[in-house]
């Protein structure tokens, strides 16, 4: 995982993925359970991707899914609340 931001609290949000960091922090990594298929879509659903982010976080709450480009490459967006605070997690295809 790389990330920016106040390397302490990447560093909390990290140990305890459940709770949401103190301060904004940015974090990028592979995620090797969503992949993007030979069309452009992505692997998962928006079902499942929300089944599998409420085990990881079942406080998340008011989520919302938006799919759109970055140039010729397609985003899958996930605007949500964990413990009263905003997360917004993004997909990147190819």
């Amino acid at each position: 995982m790389i990330g920016t931001g106040y390397f302490d609290a990447l560093e909390e949000f990290l140990k305890n993925p459940g709770r949401g960091p103190k301060v904004p922090i940015f974090a990028a990594q592979i995620s090797m359970d969503i992949g993007q298929k030979e069309d452009g879509s992505f692997n998962e659903d928006e079902a499942s991707l929300k089944k599998s982010l409420l085990k990881e976080f079942p406080q998340m709450e008011d989520y919302k899914f938006e799919k759109i480009k970055w140039g010729p490459h397609p985003v899958l967006h996930l605007c949500t609340k964990v413990d009263g605070e905003r997360l917004n997690s993004t997909w990147i295809g190819h």
